[in-house]
């Protein structure tokens, strides 16, 4: 729209999700103004508020930004000029302003959630309307330790609290990607203090000898932390899951074993794949009914209830996992009802060290319901058995299987 003084309107549609290859709010660049506007700035992804909303601010000297939005749970910019910026003067109106409030309040607040009319009527940032977790959750895990100290049995007792490290249970994630590589999550529960604490978090990139070396970094992690499960995404990974189960059958009959032989044969009782696309059976404690759940949704809805323990530790250098547990969403809604979850920017964040670590959670879970099925659980605390109480199960019931 142009004005006769001169004076132009332009209006952009910026995308709700930004663009892999970085071209997102392209019919925006290169443009100037004197006054930007930006409607329901909390859906606009950083991307194109730094690459492209940011540079219009710099055309002249005296450029205005006013930005408006309905809050939908995002801790990024807009949380931050509302609520801790010294630049920006913060507006807030809520819908309890409009002359016809009292006459729509009761059927609105009969027909929201707490969460719901908080965030859209009452324009507060409430927790967990936008990601599948919660960030106090996620900043309460984020904890003062490096994954090198997790190899010191000192750090355990001093530091974490664990006063029987020896009786750890601990439990290897994997999910592989020929893209981004493999992410591998080691992660140990402690049965005295019901605390979660992952041991590393470590990728293996994407290279021509990709196969290979994941196989070796599955044999070197066992040998590392010899871990009770290791529980991989069978996808892309079924051959490879194959290979390393033939491998570690084959060392039985070797002679004159090496240490990490020893520990590399016992790979083929702990490594379990598992299908995110495949249903899961759990039984209910007290009616002792089948209940199936599809893997992906059972791994999720299994970490939330974890997070929500506040009973997890990760470090506060794990930049990766930090900023997949921020992002990760419910992306749509698919034709069955089942949501579909993942990040809105998979080539700059991902969620493959996210899937790993719900994989090494998960696999605790449904190893501790085959063992005790009139204990186990579909939607209370988590809760795991002592190394003790695992070692007298297994010497009485055999070897560990698949439930899933």
């Amino acid at each position: 729209m142009e004005f006769d003084n001169g004076a132009r309107i332009q209006g952009f549609v910026s995308g709700v999700g930004a663009k892999t290859d970085g071209s997102g709010g392209g019919t925006m660049r290169g443009q100037s103004a004197n006054v930007i506007y930006i409607d329901e700035m909390d859906m606009v992804p950083n991307e194109i508020m730094d690459k492209v909303v940011m540079p219009i601010m710099i055309t002249y000297p005296d450029t205005v930004l006013i930005a408006t939005s309905t809050p939908i749970g995002k801790r990024e910019k807009f949380y931050k000029w509302c609520l801790d910026s010294n630049d920006f003067k913060e507006d807030y109106l809520p819908s309890t302003v409009l002359p016809q409030w009292d006459r729509q309040e009761k059927l609105i607040i009969a027909e929201s959630t707490k969460e719901a009319f908080e965030a859209e009527y009452l324009a507060k940032f409430s927790e967990g309307t936008y990601g599948v977790f919660k960030p106090q959750d996620i900043l309460s895990a984020r904890q003062e330790y490096s994954y090198k100290e997790t190899l010191n049995m000192n750090w355990w007792t001093s530091y974490a609290g664990v006063p029987r490290p020896q009786h750890l249970v601990k439990v290897m994630g994997i999910d592989w990607n020929k893209n981004a590589g493999t992410e591998f999550s080691v992660v140990a529960y402690d049965a005295d203090t019901q605390r979660w604490i992952v041991c590393e978090n470590v990728n293996i990139p994407a290279t021509e000898f990709s196969g290979d070396n994941w196989k070796k970094e599955v044999i070197r992690l066992n040998y590392k932390w010899r871990p009770d499960w290791i529980y991989a995404d069978e996808g892309y990974g079924h051959t490879i899951i194959e290979d390393l189960k033939l491998y570690s059958f084959n060392l039985r009959g070797k002679k004159n074993k090496s240490a990490m032989d020893l520990e590399t044969e016992k790979i083929v009782d702990r490594l379990v794949s598992f299908n995110f696309s495949s249903s899961v059976e759990l039984r209910d404690p007290i009616t002792q009914k089948v209940i199936k759940k599809s893997g992906k949704e059972f791994l999720v809805s299994n970490t939330i209830k974890v997070m929500e323990s506040q009973q997890v530790w990760f470090s506060h250098d794990d930049k990766t996992l930090y900023k997949q547990l921020q992002a990760y969403t419910v992306m749509k809604i698919s034709a069955n009802g089942k949501p579909i979850y993942g990040v809105p920017n998979k080539k700059t964040i991902g969620d493959h060290r996210l899937d790993a670590f719900m994989l090494a959670l998960g696999g605790l879970f449904l190893q501790e319901s085959i063992y005790a099925p009139s204990n186990a659980f579909v939607d209370s605390t988590p809760q795991s058995f002592t190394k003790e109480e695992l070692t007298n199960r297994q010497s009485g019931l055999g070897k560990l299987s698949s439930a899933a």
